[in-house]
């Protein structure tokens, strides 16, 4: 009989050691699964604000700046893709003169250039 008891206490503690040891894993698992929700929240939040401000961009045109007492106009860095339209009115006049007397070329040409 004394045998078999030390085993038979040995198991059950081994089996409560288990359950607590499921129990913190299952706790573990609650706050991974909350936090996952919350990074896919951020996540969808960060997507609508960066389409958002990326809307916003393309809507504002060029505006007038104050460099070394003068207000200039600033212009976007040509950019693969990037069609001529994109600068202001102005300075498309300006590049049509140029490329007039230069001969034919074209925007993507330009931008690939440099």
């Amino acid at each position: 009989m004394s045998l078999y008891r030390p085993v038979y206490a040995g198991s059950r503690t081994a089996g409560t050691d288990r359950r607590a040891e499921l129990g913190e894993l299952e706790g573990q698992l609650v706050e991974a699964r909350a936090e996952r929700n919350e990074l896919a929240v951020a996540e969808r939040a960060l997507e609508r604000m960066t389409g958002q401000l990326a809307e916003e961009r393309a809507s504002i045109g060029p505006v007038p700046r104050q460099m070394g007492g003068r207000t200039v106009m600033l212009v976007p860095h040509p950019e693969p893709g990037m069609e001529e339209d994109a600068l202001p009115r102005v300075y498309q006049c300006i590049i049509a003169a140029v490329w007039q007397a230069a001969g034919p070329r074209s925007w993507s040409a330009r931008s690939a250039s440099r």
